[in-house]
């Protein structure tokens, strides 16, 4: 894992985090190649771009982070979304925004803030 990466170190920690351990969603890592930034499919040895050719090795391109993660983001959204607890979290805030507590003094949200406000999200 490279240094300033912000992902979990393992796939089944990364799973985890975003709910979806042991379901059908899967999370698959590409690779790319670090000269011409051309996707590198696992059997390969080198660069399939004809202008480039670097020779490939997979360890390096995991240390140095030559690589991203791919999973379908609406399977995500749609379990995480159709959970309770989820569910309660935001309707309680959307009750808390569209009925904000006049005594308030203090910021308990984002939507609290005086630059959220500026927005005019409502």
């Amino acid at each position: 894992m490279p240094e300033l990466s912000i992902l979990p170190k393992s796939k089944y920690l990364l799973e985890k985090g975003l709910n979806i351990a042991n379901e059908l969603t899967t999370l698959t890592k590409n690779y790319f190649c670090p000269t011409c930034q051309r996707d590198i499919p696992l059997n390969a040895r080198e660069c399939s771009n004809e202008n480039c050719k670097s020779k490939i090795d997979f360890n390096t391109l995991k240390k140095k982070g030559f690589y991203y993660v791919h999973f379908n983001v609406k399977k995500v959204l749609e379990k995480n979304l159709k959970s309770p607890s989820i569910a309660e979290n935001l309707l309680s805030r959307v009750h808390l925004r569209n009925n904000p507590s006049p005594n308030q003094d203090y910021v308990s949200d984002i939507m609290d803030g005086k630059a959220y406000q500026k927005l005019g999200i409502t």
